[in-house]
């Protein structure tokens, strides 16, 4: 119990600290994995978008092209003409920067 206080007191010293130092606490996450995460490879970019499908369990095949425009990858994918009527075509997005993959918006 003493140390649980102790340990909330600390952190409150430290927050006061930065706050009336007119700084923030420094986010070492973040700025660690910018310096140790450089953009991704066209290569890299297909695994991270084939990963996600199989995450998603979607039955997409093998992409058809890659384009890089604005630091990122679109993967397109071979859309039946039905669908590609309905929502348009089968595209994932891969940010070179973050490697997050996301799908683009369907109608």
């Amino acid at each position: 119990m003493v140390r649980a206080i102790l340990s909330i007191c600390l952190m409150l010293c430290l927050i006061s600290a930065c706050a009336n130092s007119g700084q923030s606490a420094p986010d070492t996450a973040s700025s660690a994995s910018v310096e140790h995460n450089p953009e991704i490879s066209k290569d890299r970019a297909l695994k991270l978008a084939q990963t996600h499908l199989a995450l998603k369990n979607w039955s997409w095949g093998d992409p058809e092209s890659v384009s890089e425009r604005e630091g990122k990858y679109y993967v397109y994918y071979k859309t039946p003409e039905r669908e590609l009527r309905l929502l348009g075509a089968r595209v994932l997005i891969v940010d070179k920067a973050t490697q997050v993959v996301s799908a683009q918006k369907r109608r």
